[in-house]
């Protein structure tokens, strides 16, 4: 099956101007494809891994040029099972929920249930204590950072494909609390927020456009990376972690904790994914209905904090019928967070992007 997908994906690439190579290409053009959509002032974070997740849950469904669309968009083999670590907490869950009389193909479901562990659950979607149970699952999946993505079903809705990430890690290096000081962060107005501040080893990097600094956590598998935009130049959101060296950085690096809500139709439709959305969507591995995809909806909690990071994301893909400071020593590099900037919590062994975005207002606690 995955071969399979592989292959489609590299006879996608010659078919879409839109195509991506790789899946850092998916990854970047998410986040900036976001930003874009959003005003200056907002806070954006997205989950590439949720969002990669669910729309792979979605190909193995598609067929012709609907599923090359995705395949190419997504830059790369199907995203798949979440790498273990035993320092941090990573975990993500799928399910699939079907509509009592909806006819889903068997093959569809047990691949859905084989490759991506996926909960299978057939409910009448018309029952209130459906959308109930759906929420409910969000929650606990996400240990009560997302409580709800959706507020009610529709009678043309027949099929939710939803993934749910949790992260919770501790920084390799904490921050201490008695350095946290007040100061001022420069966005689309002056805030005043709590800043974290230290003085430690990290890798470090400059393009001409950015200062870029890699905070590890514990086991150092997994980093957050804080890419801070230098006066007058444009924001960049990717990095290369071979330009990266370890130097002697003065951090100062506000606490945030944010929550967003966002629907990701116009932002896949951007970035290629069209078909999925149209009537004439080709979802023959899927069902012999008439069926395209009515909305994508994700949300994401961050919470960053001198201890640590704890952030979730739920993504879910609703399928419709569409018939019915001091002196510093010359050699300390020195990185003042105080304007809006874009972080990446990445796997170093892997690559993979798990959330991104774009920090124009830290609110905090």
């Amino acid at each position: 099956m995955i071969k399979a997908c592989q292959a489609l994906a590299a006879i996608a690439a010659t078919l879409f101007l839109c195509s991506f190579t790789d899946r850092r290409d998916y990854e970047t053009e998410l986040i900036r494809t976001a930003v874009n959509a959003a005003s200056p002032e907002e806070n954006v974070v997205v989950s590439a891994w949720s969002a990669g997740e669910a729309l792979s849950m979605l190909a193995e469904g598609a067929a012709g040029e609907t599923k090359a669309e995705i395949l190419s968009t997504l830059g790369g083999p199907l995203y798949g099972k979440m790498p273990e670590n035993r320092d941090i907490t990573v975990k993500t869950a799928n399910s699939v929920w079907i509509r009592k009389d909806f006819k889903l193909k068997k093959a569809y479901e047990n691949t859905l249930k084989t490759d991506f562990a996926a909960q299978s659950f057939r409910r009448d979607f018309s029952k209130p204590k459906t959308v109930g149970e759906i929420n409910s699952w969000c929650s606990k999946n996400t240990k009560g950072k997302i409580n709800s993505i959706i507020d009610k079903t529709k009678s043309t809705d027949v099929l939710y494909l939803i993934n749910a990430l949790y992260f919770n890690g501790a920084w390799e290096m904490e921050f201490k609390e008695e350095k946290t000081k007040k100061d001022i962060f420069h966005g689309a107005e002056d805030y005043t927020r709590k800043f974290m501040n230290c003085e430690k080893h990290f890798g470090y990097g400059e393009t001409e456009n950015s200062q870029i600094v890699s905070l590890p956590y514990k086991g150092r598998e997994y980093s957050m990376v804080i890419i801070l935009p230098k006066e007058g130049k444009p924001q960049e959101y990717s990095f290369d972690p071979e330009n990266l060296t370890e130097e002697r950085v003065r951090l100062s690096l506000p606490k945030f904790k944010v929550e967003t809500s966002l629907v990701m139709n116009g932002i896949l439709k951007e970035m290629g994914i069209r078909k999925a959305f149209a009537p004439g969507a080709e979802f023959s591995e899927m069902t012999d209905a008439d069926v395209a995809v009515d909305k994508v909806i994700q949300k994401c909690y961050i919470d960053v904090t001198e201890s640590g990071t704890e952030a979730a994301a739920v993504t879910a893909i609703i399928i419709r019928l569409t018939s019915v400071g001091p002196m510093v020593p010359v050699d300390c590099k020195i990185m003042n967070v105080n304007r809006p900037f874009v972080f990446l919590i990445v796997n170093n062994r892997t690559s993979d992007v798990l959330f991104s975005g774009r920090i124009a207002n830290p609110k905090q606690k």
